[in-house]
């Protein structure tokens, strides 16, 4: 079975990616098999990545995990199919409070999880950024 791949744009149709010239095909969601990876996501809405909360990385990481259950629902999965966390923050600080909103999406989920405090990500405004897999029942 070919992978499916959902939700396909190209980097140049992002808002935030203008400044940085770069042109690479990609899509939020590859289902393969019964493998569900779900691009990283940040505080931006899907649809509307002018709106941004700014300085929370909480709400950032809220925000993020409602992206997460859209995409999953896209690929016939639920946050309960999620079986790994990839979370990055920009400041030690911002490691509990994402790490709680997150952890409040996926109460009783019981995925693998991995937290990385890194320098920066795309552009300034991002706080965090959260990687899912998922597995289809």
């Amino acid at each position: 079975m070919a992978h499916q791949r959902l939700r396909k744009f190209n980097q140049t149709q992002m808002r935030y990616y203008d400044r940085q010239r770069l042109s690479n095909d990609m899509c939020m969601v590859v289902i393969a098999d019964r493998h569900v990876f779900v691009r990283g996501q940040t505080g931006h809405a899907i649809g509307d990545s002018s709106r941004i909360a700014l300085g929370d990385a909480a709400a950032q990481a809220d925000q993020a995990m409602q992206n997460v259950a859209i995409l999953l629902a896209d690929a016939g999965a639920t946050l309960q199919d999620v079986v790994r966390v990839t979370v990055w923050v920009t400041d030690r600080d911002h490691r509990v409070p994402v790490l709680n909103a997150i952890g409040r999406h996926l109460k009783g989920v019981h995925a693998t999880y991995g937290d990385v405090i890194i320098k920066g990500l795309a552009t300034p405004e991002l706080l965090m950024e959260v990687d899912v897999d998922a597995v289809l029942p």
